[in-house]
C-alpha cells in the first residue's frame, strides 16, 4: 500500500477496540516505512483504549494523532491536535478495511 508519490497515509483506528506491542510494532513499522518513502503518515481518532496504549507508551508524541478522520484527512493542516482520554471515536473506518 506504501509507494512513492503518495503524499498521505490515514489510518482509522476509530474502530480499533485494543492495541498489544504487536499492533504498536506494526504502527511504528508503517511510519517508518512511510518516512523513508517520503510519505506523511497521521493516525484517526483512535478508540480510548488505543488512545490509552499510545498516551501510556509516550508513543502518542510519536505520531500525528487528530481527533477524526476528517480533520487527519485534510492536507493543509500542520498540527495535529491531540485528542483527550474522552475522545469520541465516531469516524467511519474508510473504505471499510480495519485498521
Amino acid at each position: 500500500m506504501l509507494h512513492r508519490g503518495t503524499g498521505l497515509l490515514v489510518l482509522d483506528l476509530s474502530r480499533v477496540a485494543s492495541c498489544d506491542t504487536s499492533g504498536l510494532a506494526v504502527l511504528i513499522g508503517t511510519q517508518r516505512r512511510a518516512e523513508l518513502l517520503g510519505i506523511a503518515m497521521r493516525l484517526a481518532a483512535p478508540s480510548p483504549p488505543v488512545w490509552e496504549v499510545l498516551r501510556s507508551t509516550g508513543l502518542a508524541r510519536s505520531f500525528e494523532i487528530f481527533p477524526d478522520l476528517s480533520s487527519a484527512l485534510d492536507q493543509d493542516r500542520h498540527e495535529p491536535t491531540r485528542p483527550g482520554p474522552a475522545l469520541a471515536a465516531s469516524a467511519v473506518a474508510g473504505e471499510g478495511r480495519p485498521a
